[in-house]
């Protein structure tokens, strides 16, 4: 199996052209900052959305029902 890859490979770089006469359109920029913007955003929801299971998870809060358990066992 590895064979066959290294000899894909091999085949690919070897019948790529020396030199690409390659374009990056000016617009490209403006899409790569609107992609990563949306993902920082996107991010940022997910987080607001689970904060309180994030907080659990680390052990810096309590959720609603252990508090509530916790203040019936004072009473």
């Amino acid at each position: 199996m590895k064979l066959y890859l290294f000899a894909t490979l091999l085949l690919a770089l070897a019948l790529s052209p020396a030199t690409a006469y390659a374009y990056i359109d000016p617009g490209s920029a403006s899409l790569f900052a609107t992609l990563l913007i949306g993902a920082l955003a996107g991010a940022a929801m997910a987080v607001r959305t689970y904060w309180s299971r994030l907080r659990s998870f680390f052990g810096r809060g309590q959720n609603k029902m252990q508090q509530g358990e916790e203040d019936s066992e004072q009473d």
